[in-house]
């Protein structure tokens, strides 16, 4: 794990573009699909809390112009072209994937809750979509013990993908 402490600022920004998604999310009707079945008032921590895991993933990655984006949802990377950040705010918690994440994506566990978080690992999310990790719900749970480590994402042919 790779402790990131968001900025003031770092967090201001996580919580307006955390705040404007969930707005853009409920006024265009978007399911919520989470296991959780959050209320409103939750979802805006979700998202707030998940923008910044976002932040703390591309500080991490050097990206210092980095800003959300809220027009994405599941059709766009989070970071770069192929970058999705999933967050937990437990710091044992796994990363978890169903099927609208896109196949040729890496996914990167993020952990912790604001200003303290954890980057943690990643994988390709076609390697994670295994039959053995699909629970009940049709998610698939990955344990960090499964994850690859983030010293070696820079060096993998992923590395490219915060371009």
């Amino acid at each position: 794990m790779i402790p990131v402490k968001l900025t003031q600022v770092e967090e201001l920004m996580a919580g307006a573009f955390g705040f404007e998604r969930t707005m853009k999310a409920k006024l265009n009707g978007f399911e919520d699909r989470s296991f959780q079945k959050l209320n409103f008032a939750d979802k805006i921590a979700r998202d707030v809390e998940a923008c910044g895991a976002e932040i703390a993933v591309a500080k991490y990655l050097g990206l210092d112009d980095f800003k959300p984006d809220n027009e994405a949802f599941k059709n766009f990377a989070d970071i770069g072209f192929n970058i999705e950040v999933k967050w937990t705010k437990w710091k044992e918690g796994s990363l978890i994937l169903d099927d609208r994440q896109r196949e040729n994506d890496v996914a990167i566990l993020v952990t912790g809750n604001m200003p303290n978080l954890y980057v943690c690992g990643w994988t390709p999310v076609s390697m994670a979509r295994r039959p053995s990790r699909r629970r009940s719900d049709g998610c698939y749970w990955i344990g960090q013990a499964d994850l690859f480590p983030m010293s070696d994402f820079l060096r993998s042919k992923y590395g490219n993908a915060q371009a």
